[in-house]
């Protein structure tokens, strides 16, 4: 099946147009459609063509990844707390994670697990059980006051953008 500059009209968006031109090369024995690094080219036009909205998001990403990299750097005997919810701080935890961005000293990204211990560990929290399943059960959150924790972080964001904003949930012991 050969396409046609005629197939394509002009409602057609620059994702479906390049989608339909990598069935334009074909196999030269079996005149096959070869599909080559189609998924690869769709990330980098979703990546140039993302909204301000995305890119706000994806930059809070960012940020709070770095909060949690200077938390899980902190030591244990600092006496932090964790103030909010563990189905929050689960989701921050998460977020940083999917980010791919905490590594070891040998360049290897951190499990979500390992973060999750490290993290507990430093704000004298008990870890939950499956740590996966909070972060889950956090992003499917729904309604309006049931905002997700990255919601919450983006307005903060926002308000305050030069702010620690991971900070603001955890607190001191006093002894």
């Amino acid at each position: 099946m050969m396409l046609k500059s005629d197939d394509f009209n002009k409602k057609t968006s620059p994702c479906e147009l390049f989608v339909h031109s990598s069935t334009l090369l074909l196999h030269p024995k079996t005149e096959l459609p070869i599909y080559t690094h189609t998924h690869y080219t769709m990330d980098i036009m979703k990546n140039t063509m993302a909204t301000d909205g995305q890119k706000r998001r994806r930059q809070a990403e960012e940020q709070l990844a770095g909060e949690v990299g200077e938390l899980l750097a902190r030591d244990e005997h600092e006496g932090l707390r964790w103030q909010g919810t563990a189905i929050d701080l689960m989701e921050a935890l998460h977020v940083a994670y999917e980010t791919g961005s905490l590594q070891d000293e040998q360049g290897i990204c951190l499990s979500f697990t390992v973060i999750v211990r490290r993290a507990c560990g430093v704000l004298h929290r008990r870890c939950p059980r499956n740590p996966y399943e909070c972060a889950c059960r956090a992003k499917r959150r729904k309604g309006l006051l049931m905002n997700t924790y990255l919601s919450r972080y983006l307005r903060l964001m926002d308000s305050h953008p030069q702010a620690n904003i991971l900070f603001r949930s955890i607190g001191t012991t006093t002894v």
